[in-house]
């Protein structure tokens, strides 16, 4: 349901949505795909854990890390040379806020952002 209250008055529209990916085990998170790197973080927003899934064009020297609002890295993960990949970290030492997962695959990085409520 969402209504939009204005000076014309208000209007309300409902609908049904569903969404569904198989490529995150059903929950909802983010998909994206940025220089030959297919990342998918879910769930998102988090509580307990997050699982970053990542797909290389070419197997990489890959790493991870995990980065708070401030920009201090609070955690690296160093992957090695990969394709694939699927990295669950434990996010239940961190207060809540907004963290960036930056991937850095030969020399190129990609960041993503999440939630942890």
């Amino acid at each position: 349901e969402l209504t939009a209250n204005g000076s014309c008055g208000t209007n309300t529209l409902y609908a049904n949505i569903t969404i569904t990916d198989s490529t995150n085990e059903g929950n909802v998170g983010v998909v994206e795909l940025e220089n030959g790197l297919l990342t998918t973080i879910y769930p998102n927003p988090a509580n307990e854990n997050i699982t970053v899934d990542l797909s290389l064009a070419a197997p990489e020297s890959t790493s991870l890390q995990l980065i708070d609002a401030t920009g201090q890295i609070l955690l690296t993960k160093e992957l090695g040379r990969i394709s694939l990949a699927k990295e669950t970290i434990n996010l239940t030492t961190f207060t809540n806020g907004v963290y960036f997962i930056r991937i850095v695959h030969n020399g190129k990085t990609a960041s993503r952002t999440f939630l942890k409520q």
